[in-house]
């Protein structure tokens, strides 16, 4: 009797510690914060500048496949400078550079952000989270800033998105293009409108001559998406862009 309970716990032994080795294997491959693999692309933008983005791939437990930089060297010779940073997978490293006027615009698509130089040659990172159901839940003045919009506009489009159901706390921006013709960012929020479709609002917001402020312009539904939500739109001629995943078929502005 004895020796079979101690070939029972033999064996139970070396099961739990196969249980062990297979769970820290899996924890490993889960929160191994390793590089796996980097990409980076520059291009020269029509103000002589040098734009260039870099994405670093990591396994962890951050959410983001991709974690982004984009970095900014002036015509001047000045030193490079640090755009901005932000997280996704690989089809969110499609940026667009735009100089207009004194301002420098870099326009990662699909995201909520976008990073402007503006006039006194600080960068400045606008972040389009529009709370809908319940205020910030870090005060007003952290949303006005986030956003760069003025309180009454800001207003509007709690109201505009608050009207849309009570199902949503708060709605972010999927779509962020600038049109350097009109000057205005199109930001457009998606919500729910049926197996696999997306209605689709879209807010224009006109960026100030400072690059401090987006002042808005209306609100407009457009066509709904099914599937991707994928750039509707070519960037604007004098707007460049960057896309470390492009072929190398690139078009000749990105050479």
């Amino acid at each position: 009797m004895k020796r079979g309970w101690k070939i029972a716990l033999f064996i139970l032994g070396g099961i739990g510690l196969c249980v062990v080795a297979l769970v820290a294997i899996v924890l490993y491959v889960i929160y191994s914060p390793e590089e796996q693999h980097d990409v980076s692309k520059q291009a020269k933008l029509s103000n002589g500048g040098i734009l260039r983005v870099h994405g670093r791939e990591y396994r962890g437990p951050h959410g983001f496949p991709y974690f982004w930089d984009a970095t900014y060297r002036p015509s001047s010779g000045a030193p490079e400078e640090n755009a901005g940073i932000w997280g996704g997978g690989a089809i969110t490293g499609d940026v667009v550079g735009c100089p207009i006027d004194d301002l420098v615009v870099v326009n990662p698509v699909l995201t909520d952000e976008i990073f402007v130089r503006n006039t006194a040659g600080q960068w400045k990172t606008i972040t389009l989270e529009i709370y809908g159901k319940t205020q910030s839940p870090f005060g007003i003045e952290y949303e006005l800033r986030k956003t760069s919009l003025s309180a009454e506009d800001l207003e509007k489009l709690h109201s505009f998105f608050m009207a849309l159901g009570p199902a949503f706390g708060f709605f972010q921006a999927q779509r962020m293009q600038f049109v350097k013709s009109s000057r205005e960012l199109w930001a457009d929020f998606s919500t729910p409108a049926g197996k696999l479709e997306t209605r689709m609002n879209r807010v224009r917001l006109k960026l100030s001559e400072d690059g401090e402020h987006l002042q808005l312009v209306d609100i407009r539904e457009i066509p709904s998406v099914k599937g991707y939500i994928l750039p509707d739109r070519e960037p604007d001629p004098g707007c460049t862009r960057v896309y470390p995943f492009e072929t190398a078929q690139s078009s000749d502005q990105n050479k």
